[in-house]
């Protein structure tokens, strides 16, 4: 209902951008005004993030490549098409091209444009996964290190977790304590 909302609002504001009365209204006697316009689709803004942990909401917010993808995307894909309708009409109404030219050249910039975003995008989010393989390799890396270095050790150790079990312990501290490694988990 809120993006249902937040379209029509979208819709009347793009009539008085554009100054295409066909926009604004059904008929003659129905317009919206602009600051209604305005006020609908803020209105449906605050609606949807209201609750930024449901709906399509959950998604921007989240942290990983997808909330990344929809932060990044999302302004282009509402911004881009509007700004390009917008120059498209300036052009036809100042003599530039007509209709049908000028429609052209709003889906081809609009195609380049978007395409161009959509790479960008994929480049970042294929660097951050990049980043992240490295970082899951180097604490792998650094785990086997801390065995190995753990298992040679002329002294015992015992590694507990936040609550006070046993995770570890070594086979000098078995010896010293007297017990095996399966009586030693969960003291």
């Amino acid at each position: 209902c809120a993006l249902t909302a937040g379209t029509i609002g979208l819709l009347h504001l793009l009539g008085y951008a554009y100054s295409l009365p066909a926009l604004t209204g059904f008929a003659a006697t129905t317009r919206m005004a602009v600051h209604t316009a305005t006020a609908l689709l803020l209105l449906s803004l605050g609606v949807l993030s209201a609750r930024p942990e449901c709906g399509l909401m959950a998604i921007l917010t989240t942290t990983g490549a997808g909330g990344l993808l929809a932060r990044r995307l999302l302004p282009a894909a509402l911004g881009l098409p509007v700004l390009l309708g917008w120059l498209e009409v300036f052009g036809e109404r100042a003599g530039l091209y007509d209709t049908v030219l000028g429609t052209g050249l709003l889906a081809l910039s609009s195609v380049l444009v978007l395409t161009a975003l959509v790479w960008w995008t994929a480049g970042v989010v294929s660097r951050s996964e990049a980043t992240q393989r490295r970082a899951e390799i180097a604490l792998r890396d650094s785990e086997q290190r801390y065995q190995t270095l753990a298992r040679m050790s002329p002294v015992g150790i015992f590694r507990t977790d936040a609550a006070g079990d046993c995770l570890y312990v070594n086979e000098q501290w078995c010896e010293i304590a007297g017990l095996t490694r399966e009586e030693a988990r969960g003291r």
